[in-house]
């Protein structure tokens, strides 16, 4: 039974391959952590409502944060974190067509979604007499959308609102391998799907 709990946790961990400024480990009392994440990503394509559409170029979206995180007690954490980020020009053509979807849209800066929120550590992977244990912690907090124009996309959803997530995390203690994962669910302004 233990086998197979680890490798659920370990295979819900691998298929979460985006960086998570907020995980199950958390800092201790009066500790703070404070983190940079830098991002760079790009893609040539997309769907436009039913349509696949193609760029003239790679799409270029940059983007830098920071984490900063404070230990009120052992199990009881305040996080906050927020960036900057940069979405390079583009144009839109239409797969099959070739004809140009939209105008070119220059370069677009700015200030990330930002997170506040507060965290509580249910279990703790490193006080458990079970090496199979991996560290829990439940998550609310709320997000205040960043500073750019949505459209015809931006650096992140464009809405604020609120969110709960229930994090795990696992140490294997072999060559700095582990493995994190959340559930989580989010309340977002209109037109942004929760």
């Amino acid at each position: 039974m233990k086998k197979i709990i680890s490798l659920i946790i370990f295979g819900l961990g691998i298929f979460n391959n985006s960086i998570r400024a907020q995980t199950a480990w958390a800092p201790y009392e009066r500790q703070l952590w404070i983190r940079p994440v830098v991002t760079h990503s790009e893609y040539n394509s997309a769907y436009l409502a039913n349509n696949k559409a193609k760029y003239d170029d790679n799409v270029r979206i940059s983007a830098a944060s920071l984490v900063v995180e404070y230990g009120i007690t052992d199990r009881l954490t305040v996080d906050l974190s927020s960036g900057f980020g940069k979405l390079g020009r583009h144009k839109i053509f239409d797969r099959y067509a070739g004809l140009q979807q939209t105008p070119e849209s220059p370069d677009k800066y700015g200030v990330l979604d930002s997170r506040l929120g507060i965290r509580y550590k249910i279990i703790d992977e490193f006080d458990s007499s079970y090496k199979w244990m991996p560290t829990i912690s439940i998550r609310a907090g709320g997000i205040k959308k960043g500073d750019y124009d949505r459209n015809p996309q931006s650096l992140g959803d464009g809405a604020s609102g609120g969110e709960v997530n229930l994090y795990f995390a696992k140490d294997f203690n072999i060559w700095g391998l582990g493995t994190l994962g959340d559930l989580g669910y989010r309340k977002r302004e209109n037109p942004v799907p929760d």
